[in-house]
């Protein structure tokens, strides 16, 4: 947050004096505060700011305190002041300014862009809206992108990419727009924009990886990679820490493998067709699953053992992640369906439970998926 003053801050002791012969001077009861502010001592300026506040300051004064208040962890009455002074003062750059940046951090895009706006028309000479402008349209068009509004957000994206600042993050944000239209060599170059930027930004590698193979360019295996540093999935690659992890370019002919598991349950179904391959290579393979999971695949073709995320490392010499194996084997090397045996047990439980149904074909739908995913509006359908 920006600080202004009316008067230069100067020592203290002169602002002191002023205030004993005047305690309630707005003007010296800022100066003094924002010295003390300046110092790193924002308890007491804010004793201090507050009282100038209260006693006829300006729109420095309010912008000071609420940035004093910050610093303590009272955004509220930090928010409050701001305000306060935006009816008093609606054309102040530093009051719209910093309410706007707090909305920003807020999350609150629309109102931050907007407030931002505002300044952006009564910026002195060398203040540097346009960076803040953009970080507000990325912001909305975030909004957009979640919200599944793709036109919406693509606009907010373009709009920012045009001042010049945010760039790599806009036009990763705009290729994801785009990937959502599926208007994917617009996409593609957006995603390159945004590596020429960003080159080791692993979460726009990850999304150009997707967008590429939803092109069907397999070169899209390699920069799929990137996706075990994406922070929401780098918890899957930082399991059994002591064994050997496989890179592009590793052999596994003779080797004993184990697959680790990644991601969601659908993930790990479909890429399983995989396995049986791997294992006509490798001297063993081992295939780590969630528990609720691994019985499903304890009959999997060629796996010498199942075992849960919590299980012992079984000897190996090196571990592979599951949705690793495209790359290493050829996407098109995997074994159709099916692949996975059908257990006994359990298809006499559910033939028990299907005998008490009505007669009639049965149709089993799976039609929701976990609703924490961050995209389960895209692939959960109301049962209805």
């Amino acid at each position: 947050m920006n600080t202004t003053s009316p008067t230069p801050a100067g020592p203290e002791s002169a602002w002191r004096t002023i205030l004993e012969y005047d305690p309630f001077d707005p003007a010296a009861l800022h100066a003094l505060g924002l010295s003390l502010l300046l110092e790193k001592r924002p308890a007491q300026a804010i004793a201090l700011l507050t009282d100038a506040v209260e006693h006829g300051g300006e729109a420095g004064a309010f912008s000071d305190l609420a940035a004093a208040l910050l610093q303590t962890g009272q955004d509220r009455q930090a928010e409050t002041y701001l305000r306060r002074a935006a009816a008093t003062w609606p054309d102040h750059f530093h009051v719209l300014f910093n309410l706007g940046g707090m909305m920003l951090t807020r999350g609150d895009a629309e109102e931050a862009l907007s407030l931002l706006r505002r300044a952006a028309t009564v910026a002195p000479a060398g203040a540097n809206v346009a960076q803040a402008i953009a970080s507000a349209l990325i912001a909305c068009g975030n909004t957009g992108l979640r919200d599944g509004d793709m036109h919406a957000a693509e606009g907010f994206y373009r709009e920012a990419i045009a001042t010049g600042h945010g760039l790599g993050a806009a036009y990763a944000n705009l290729g994801n727009a785009l990937t959502g239209q599926l208007r994917i060599p617009e996409a593609l170059a957006a995603y390159r924009s945004a590596l020429e930027l960003e080159p080791h930004n692993d979460n726009t590698a990850f999304a150009y990886a997707l967008c590429l193979l939803l092109d069907g360019n397999p070169e899209g295996w390699s920069w799929h990679e990137h996706r075990r540093n994406v922070p929401q999935l780098r918890p899957d690659h930082q399991r059994r820490q002591s064994l050997l992890r496989w890179q592009q370019g590793t052999g596994i002919d003779g080797r004993r493998v184990l697959v680790t598991a990644e991601q969601g349950a659908g993930d790990l179904i479909q890429y399983a067709r995989f396995v049986p391959e791997l294992a006509r290579r490798a001297a063993s393979v081992d295939l780590e699953m969630p528990w609720p999971l691994a019985g499903l695949f304890a009959g999997l073709p060629g796996v010498r053992t199942v075992l849960t995320l919590t299980d012992p490392d079984p000897v190996c010499d090196l571990t592979i992640p599951m949705l690793s194996l495209p790359l290493l084997l050829g996407p098109d090397t995997g074994i159709v369906p099916p692949y996975i045996a059908e257990q006994p047990d359990r298809r006499a439980q559910w033939q028990r439970w299907l005998d008490r149904s009505p007669p009639g074909r049965r149709i089993g739908l799976v039609c929701h998926g976990d609703p924490r995913h961050p995209h389960d509006r895209e692939r959960s359908i109301p049962l209805e």
